[in-house]
């Protein structure tokens, strides 16, 4: 039988309800929990006639069932599942009357539980409601959910699914996700105080819930957010979080559905969070002011002392990004991946930053596209993510995705009035524009942002607005509007101690007064190189949006006040510039790990700039102490009325600040002064006592080596955009040359010449070699010739790190015939002068079979055996010694052969070489596993070892004006700095059957008493002079079979 709700219902069960009794938390009708069931088993039909028979029965009773009204709203939850539009309509309009004209008797309080009714044991009533939706007025209408649009969304009590008690809230929707399109509830706790901590935790299961599909707000404009429960179908679970209400002194407990799926919550309880000291509220305080590993040691705690596998994921996941702001990032990785394995989809953002820290954009894109799936529901978050999936697209040079992801950003917060993140989006979409060269579109954001940080009154927003429009002034040709901008982003970046800000502004001072007053060029440029290397060991304070334009830029700092030393003949300097270039690409390289040793020196200033140094430094020291001031009274000032004194003091401090600001600009004014750090004539600047030291230990290493017999000269390299600059340094002497070439001319020929090198095929490896020898060696030729050099110490810059300087060619003979040939690392300077060992032992571990992904090596067996002596019968080796290949050559025995001392390690495998970090190189071990880069630092020691072979590297290349090879030099110095004297390594995949031939003469000609450095260049010459071998091939004279092998770190 089928009861239909007339108009006559309506009216006639309106007016008797007016009059109905009330009691509170009645227990359910079994007939109403069976009708919830066959709804819960999707039996829409059956449980519809169910409910219109209990309708038809309860609607004549008086008084009538509190839940009467909960049946009607079961009624119109039915008709919404199955597409009755029309009685859906109806039974939910009965259903807000018959809830709106109950009295508002408050329900049965839970404990210290703020939130009322929140297991939902009185119904879905009073003070639940909507908040402000769809009543003009602004009046809650109390006990009813509320659809957006069309959603198709629906929420009602289930007596049948419950984690305790008698009833719970069941939400469901059919919608997708689309913006504006949701289903909402509501409750206000008013009166609370501001800037507390609220414990908030609940019951909840889910079947089939879509990403994102269900959303907790705390505040009433929907910025606060609790981390959204997992997607797809689980049984019940307990969620719990603390969150700041921040300057509100109410809580908007706001339940938003936002996309497809169903989900049932029971026992909502909020709390004032206890201040007990190992609780989740105190490590997050400790974590947000700075103090990771106190925050990391509770998080720790926590994490035992719990049975909860996903409280365990929670814990872990927040103990990951303190291990992450601490640089221990396999830790971070760790955790985060345990967090997803949880399904806490959340982590994908901290596994999209941390990806990002490490340079590992095409990853870090992955995880951040799968967090905006998550999070799409959740607009604050999602905005957040969409701004950090924009960087991402952007470090990859993909400015139109970038400007895609910003503006979806930015049109969120303003839809949900975030003026603050407007700003930031704001200046994030100039900076977009500032790399498409688009510089007129960068205007306007740029402009707009600072307005907003004005009415916000936030000096940092200021100061990051000002400082944009300073570089976007500068890039446009427009010096004297540039300085006026940064006149007022220098001084404000250093009264807020936003060091980023700082060495931003600093470069940006330096590259105005490079032309003009190169001296006063140099004193800013070497403050913004200090300021990079104290903040190398402190970057994870950083915001992580600020991080990746830190990391992309800071090298062209280093470089650019190295070439300005150049171009003022202090060349000392500029070569400590290139060697502390060379340590933070290190850093880099190992993913910065602040613990490793000697994490910065500094530069030291002559003393005319030390004098004007001190000037800024005492003007600085007053900035930080008023800004500092100023910020606690502009926090107050925005949680609450500041009181008249503070008032005054506040006026007070911003007289002191104006003054000090005069005093800049009048310092900056007089640093200008052509004549303020001119040298008169005749006049020597003088020099630091470590600039003095370091160039004399450097000659006096070159000294050294030189009555060893050895000519010997060391080369530094630097690409600029215009120039390259060659900085030759002897015994005796430093001059440099500089080449007007561009960098993405170098590019091009050094991209021609690796081609040609590659390709046993390709014959054009004599005049490529030869347009690149007239860049790199013609100009500083007569200096070598002159002081008689024999060996080459090769320092290089960037893309030329991928070609082996072996094969240039001068037209009649290549460089190798002239010189032996070493890679420079500033790891080496500790041992380039160690004398060699007398007699060597050699551990050769190999892999002849082949691995997934990887060719066999058959030549490899027999590469080893004709170096390697292992007992009396061997007659083909050269050194005593012993041989592991393919699964005896794992990690266990590589650890053991290190442990015996062996003074040659010979390892025959893929040895993979990737732009990146050292987790993205890696050797494969002969069992198959893949022992990154990261591992062997952290692992692998190689004291004692004199020389480490590795002869069938892969050196993955991309785009040469991209690539740094800071992976092939990365590994050199890794090796060293864990105690290796010297390493040979290749620049790509050789013949193993042309490799055992070099690898056997190398240890022969070391054997009959050459250096390392001569040993590896007779063995290579034995290719291309017939005399020196006549039984090779001819094709072996390609440098394809021997110039990929080059030697780094100490060569004698």
């Amino acid at each position: 039988m089928h009861i239909q709700i007339t108009k006559l219902h309506l009216l006639l069960l309106y007016s008797l309800s007016i009059s109905c009794a009330v009691t509170f938390a009645a227990p359910p009708d079994s007939r109403l929990q069976q009708a919830d069931a066959l709804f819960n088993q999707q039996q829409y039909a059956k449980a519809q006639d169910l409910y219109l028979k209990l309708y038809s029965e309860w609607k004549s009773q008086t008084p009538r069932p509190l839940h009467f009204s909960e049946l009607v709203n079961n009624i119109a939850a039915c008709s919404m599942v199955q597409g009755k539009t029309k009685l859906f309509r109806k039974s939910f309009s009965l259903a807000k009357q018959l809830k709106q004209a109950l009295p508002h008797t408050k329900p049965t309080k839970i404990s210290n539980n703020l939130l009322q009714n929140g297991d939902f044991e009185d119904g879905l009533l009073f003070p639940w409601g909507t908040g402000h939706y769809e009543r003009e007025d602004g009046k809650f209408d109390f006990g009813l959910w509320w659809n957006s649009k069309n959603a198709q969304a629906f929420m009602k009590i289930d007596t049948a699914e419950f984690r305790s008690g008698q009833r719970a809230l069941q939400i469901g929707n059919a919608s997708p996700n689309a913006p504006h399109v949701f289903s909402t509830l509501s409750q206000r706790i008013s009166g609370l105080q501001p800037n507390q901590v609220y414990h908030i935790e609940y019951d909840a299961k889910a079947r089939d819930l879509k990403p994102g599909a269900i959303s907790f707000a705390v505040d009433p404009g929907w910025n606060k957010r609790l981390p959204a429960p997992p997607p797809g179908t689980y049984g019940w679970q307990h969620f719990q979080a603390d969150i700041n209400i921040g300057h509100n002194d109410l809580i908007d407990f706001r339940i938003l559905s936002l996309n497809s799926g169903f989900f049932w919550i029971d026992n909502i309880h909020i709390s004032k969070a206890e201040n007990k000291k190992n609780s989740i509220q105190q490590a997050e305080r400790l974590y947000d002011s700075g103090q990771y590993q106190k925050a990391l040691d509770i998080y720790q705690r926590l994490q035992q002392q719990t049975d909860s596998k996903r409280q365990q994921a929670y814990l872990g996941w927040q103990a990951g990004r303190a291990q992450m702001a601490l640089g221990d990032y396999p830790a971070a990785l760790a955790a985060f991946e345990a967090a997803l394995q949880h399904k806490y989809l959340h982590a994908h953002i901290d596994l999209g930053q941390w990806a990002m820290q490490l340079g590992d954009y095409s990853r870090a894109e992955t995880h951040l596209q799968a967090a905006a799936k998550h999070v799409a529901g959740d607009q604050n978050t999602l905005s957040l993510v969409l701004n950090q999936l924009s960087r991402c697209y952007l470090a990859q040079d993909k400015a139109d995705l970038a400007l895609n992801s910003q503006r979806r950003a930015y049109h969120i917060l303003k839809h949900i009035d975030n003026p603050h993140g407007q700003a930031l989006a704001l200046n994030q979409l100039g900076r977009i524009y500032l790399a498409k060269a688009d510089f007129a579109a960068a205007q306007e954001p740029f402009e707009h942002a600072k307005k907003l940080a004005q009415q916000l009154d936030d000096p940092l927003l200021s100061q990051r607005s000002l400082l944009n429009l300073a570089w976007l002034a500068y890039l446009q040709q427009q010096p004297t509007q540039a300085q006026q901008w940064l006149n007022q982003a220098l001084p404000l970046a250093k009264s807020l101690q936003d060091r980023v800000g700082e060495i931003r502004a600093l470069r940006l001072q330096s590259l105005l007064l490079r032309d003009s007053h190169p001296a006063a060029a140099i004193l800013f440029g070497k403050q913004a190189v200090n300021n990079l290397q104290k903040l190398r060991s402190d970057l994870s304070v950083l915001e992580q949006s600020l991080q990746q334009q830190f990391i992309k830029d800071k090298a062209k700092t280093y470089e650019e006040l190295a070439d300005l030393l150049i171009q003022q003949g202090r060349l000392n300097e500029a070569q400590q510039v290139l060697a502390m270039l060379k340590e933070e690409e290190y850093f880099d390289f190992v993913r910065r790990d602040t613990k490793i040793q000697n994490l910065w020196q500094h530069l030291n200033y002559n003393s005319q700039e030390q004098a004007w140094n001190q000037s800024y430094a005492s003007i600085n020291v007053q900035l930080v102490a008023i800004g500092k001031k100023l910020r606690m009274l502009r926090k107050k000032a925005h949680a609450q009325t500041l009181t008249a004194t503070e008032q005054q003091q506040r006026q007070q401090l911003s007289l002191e600040l104006e003054a000090v600001l005069q005093a800049f600009q009048q310092w900056l004014d007089a640093i200008q002064d052509a004549e303020s750090l001119s040298v008169d004539a005749g006049e020597k600047i003088t020099l630091g006592e470590d600039n003095q030291r370091h160039l004399q230990q450097l000659q006096q290493n070159l000294h050294t080596l030189d009555k060893a017999g050895q000519g010997v000269a060391l080369l530094h390299y630097l690409i600029t955009e215009q120039q390259l600059h060659i900085l030759l340094t002897t015994a005796r002497q430093q001059q440099v040359r500089s080449v007007p070439i561009s960098a993405q001319k170098l590019h091009q020929l050094i991209a021609n010449l690796r081609a040609a090198l590659r390709d046993p095929r390709n014959r054009s490896y004599r005049s490529r070699g030869n347009n690149l020898y007239q860049q790199l060696i013609t100009p500083i030729a007569p200096a070598l010739e002159q002081a008689k050099v024999h060996t080459l110490m090769l320092s290089l810059d960037g893309a030329l790190r991928y070609v082996p300087l072996a094969a240039l060619y001068d037209g009649k003979q290549f460089l190798l015939e002239r010189y032996a040939l070493v890679n420079y690392t500033e790891a080496a300077k500790q041992h380039i002068t160690t004398p060699p060992l007398q007699q060597w032992l050699l551990a050769g571990l190999g892999l002849t079979q082949a691995i997934e992904g990887f060719a066999p090596l058959p030549a490899v067996a027999k590469e080893l055996e004709s170096i390697i002596v292992q007992n009396p019968q061997d007659k083909d080796g050269v050194l005593n010694g012993v041989i592991y290949l393919n699964d005896d050559f794992n990690a266990g025995q590589f650890q053991g052969v290190l442990g015996k001392d062996y003074p040659v390690l010979h390892i025959a495998s893929h040895f993979v070489f990737s732009p990146g970090t050292e987790k993205d190189s890696y050797l494969l071990l002969g069992d198959g596993r893949h022992l990154d880069l990261g591992e062997i630092r952290q692992h692998y020691a190689f004291a004692g070892v004199d020389l480490l072979t590795l002869s069938a590297c892969q050196t993955a290349v991309g785009s040469i004006g991209q690539g740094s090879g800071r992976e092939i030099e990365g590994f050199g110095a890794l090796a060293q700095k864990n105690g290796a004297k010297s390493v040979i390594a290749s620049l790509w995949s050789v013949d193993d059957r042309s490799t055992g031939l070099l690898m056997q003469k190398l240890y022969e000609n070391h054997h009959q008493g050459d250096n390392k450095a001569e040993a590896l260049r007779r063995a290579q010459l034995g290719f291309i002079q017939p005399q020196t071998n006549s039984t090779y091939p001819v094709y072996y004279r390609h440098p394809y079979y021997w110039a990929a092998f080059i030697l780094m770190g100490n060569w004698l």
